[in-house]
Order: structure tokens, then sequence, then C-alpha cells
């Protein structure tokens, strides 16, 4: 029968956790002089989702130089051989310097301790990105049923940047990819979680294409949840529903207020005006070239 997750335990515990039958090393950690790299097989629970192509030649050059300084961290498999823990980068760029062996830590450890190792491993090199983050600490929370007291306690982060972290997974699919692709960061993603469906993916989209900063965001955000004045809500208890509807589409694809406007006293599809509000000839140029792409 596996073994349940040791819920909340901190990160020493997790370091000093029991390792296989093998030679002591430094800090009680069980070290392998060296394991096959085909005896070892990727992480069913790796939090990165995706290895950057060019960095991991880049690691494997050096690896075919320096060989691999530091040692990637497995745990037994019931099937035989070794399953990653952490330091997947290395194994792979390894197997791609055409290395037969590579030193290893082997530590007995289940899935929610596997997991929180090789999430800390990632969190230390500092470019994980935040959703990959988020999603890992999900599991945590989700799949092994850990607090987020628990979590902050395991990974060295508080509780309150651990909810805040896991606020991300609310996002669009959408704005949750651009984040995670870097198209916009979490200062932005912070700020979108308070403008929900599709205005959230246009406001996300417009971060993206005109690189807004964190601040230029606020604004447009403040403006876009500030109260209608009397005049407007007058304006619009007679209007058109199908103009109304056609207001919420343009605004939510060009992420900023639009008006349609009938001439008072004309027929319904006849004539009137269309208000597009701008806050700076950068953003208006960026209006005119995207209604330009769509009419070509």
């Amino acid at each position: 029968m596996p073994r349940k997750p040791a819920l909340g335990k901190g990160l020493d515990a997790l370091l000093n956790a029991p390792g296989v039958d093998l030679p002591e090393g430094e800090q009680g950690w069980a070290i392998a002089e060296a394991i096959s790299t085909d005896r070892i097989y990727a992480s069913s629970v790796q939090p990165r989702s995706e290895l950057d192509a060019e960095s991991l030649e880049e690691l494997a050059r050096s690896i075919r130089s320096q060989g691999v300084m530091q040692p990637v961290m497995v745990r037994p498999r019931a099937e035989g051989g070794f399953e990653l823990i952490a330091g997947e980068r290395r194994w792979r760029a390894a197997q791609m310097a055409d290395l037969k062996k590579v030193p290893a830590v082997v530590r007995d450890v289940n899935d929610a301790e596997a997991m929180t190792l090789a999430l800390i491993e990632n969190l230390q090199r500092e470019d994980l990105n935040p959703m990959d983050e988020a999603r890992a600490l999900g599991r945590l929370t989700e799949e092994f049923g850990l607090t987020h007291e628990q979590v902050a306690g395991s990974v060295g982060k508080s509780r309150a940047a651990i909810t805040n972290i896991l606020r991300f997974l609310k996002l669009e699919p959408v704005v949750a990819e651009l984040l995670r692709t870097g198209k916009i960061d979490s200062g932005h993603a912070k700020i979108l979680l308070g403008v929900p469906g599709t205005p959230q993916v246009g406001l996300a989209r417009k971060v993206a294409r005109e690189s807004l900063t964190v601040r230029a965001l606020r604004s447009l955000v403040a403006r876009r949840l500030r109260p209608r004045t009397r005049r407007s809500e007058k304006q619009s208890a007679h209007a058109d529903p199908h103009l109304l509807q056609l207001e919420r589409d343009l605004s939510d694809e060009l992420a900023t207020t639009v008006s349609v406007r009938p001439a008072r006293g004309a027929a319904k599809t006849s004539r009137g005006e269309l208000v597009i509000k701008y806050h700076s000839i950068e953003e208006l140029n960026g209006f005119i070239a995207r209604i330009g792409r769509r009419n070509h």
C-alpha cells in the first residue's frame, strides 16, 4: 500500500527524508556514484511544463566539456529503475551530450514530497514561470490535501504568497497562457483577476500587444470599472439592445470604452456615431492598425 503524503512536512524534514541503502554522502543524503541515464525516467510530478531548447543545448555543451557538476535527484520505481525528482534539465542535457551515467541522489519519498522537492529546486533557480508554479502548488493542495499554510512551510514562502500565487489558476485560459509564456507578468495578472470573462482576455492581449506597464493597466482597468454617470445610464435605458451588445463586443475587442450613438430622431439603422475612447496617440494608432488588419 503506498504511503500517504506527510502533510505539512517542512523543508528540513523533506531534505532529511530517508534514502535507500547506498553510501552516505554530505548532509546525510544517500549518494549513488553514478546511475545509467537509460535507467532514469522522466518525472510524473515535474512542475515545469516545458524546457527551453536553446538553454538545454547550451547546458549539453557545458556537460560535454565539464561533466555533470550537480547530481540529479531520483526515487526508486516499483517496476525498476528510477524516476526523476529534480534535475530534468541536467538529465536531458547529459543524454544530449551522450553521457552514459550521471551522479544521482536517491530519495525514498512519496508523490507529495517528490513534487515539493521538484518545486523547491525550480523556485531556487528563479526561472519557473508563474503559471507552472501556480499549477504545481495547486496540485499540492488539491491532490495531496495540503493547506496553504502547510504548502508555505514546505516551500519556504509565506501563506499569503501561496494564496496569491494560487489565484492565478482562476485566470481565463488565454490569459494564463500569456502569463506562462511571459507575454504578461505577475503584476499584470493580479490586476486582471479583478476583470472576469471576455474583458479580461481583451485587456491581457492589449498588454501583450502594446507592452503596457502595470501602472498603465491599473489605470485602464480603473476607468473600465468606474460606475456610469446618471446621464449615461439614462442614455442606455433608451438604447437599442443590439447596439448595447455591439458596444460591449467592441469594448471587449479593443479593451477600451466604445460608444454607439444613433443620431437624434434618426431611424435605428440610418446614421449615428461610433466613439472610441483613447488616451494616447500610440493607443489610437494601435486601434487603427487592428481595424485595418481585420479588413484585409
